[in-house]
């Protein structure tokens, strides 16, 4: 009964670590797709929600500790992008 018990307590870990990687999926994905990129970050703050609340329940779940870390990776590496492309359509040169 424990080890079926155990195994349930770690099902919110598991799926913060699987919305985590679709986030990257998707991110990947949307360097080549615009619009996908929308799901990457709603995947991405799932991610970093379910992971952060695994993890306050079990703090030797791993899988949600990679969760948190990759959610926001994933969040930051978007952002980055957002900026990198701000500045480059601001110093564009129209003449």
């Amino acid at each position: 009964k424990l080890k079926h018990q155990r195994s349930d307590d770690k099902a919110s870990g598991n799926t913060a670590f699987t919305l985590a990687l679709i986030g990257l999926g998707l991110l990947v994905l949307g360097l080549f797709i615009p619009y996908i990129i929308v799901g990457s970050i709603a995947a991405s703050i799932l991610a970093i929600a379910l992971g952060s609340s695994a993890y306050k329940e079990d703090h030797s779940d791993r899988k949600a500790h990679s969760a948190k870390i990759i959610g926001w990776l994933t969040l930051g590496t978007i952002v980055l992008a957002l900026l990198i492309a701000v500045i480059v359509i601001a110093t564009f040169s129209w003449l």
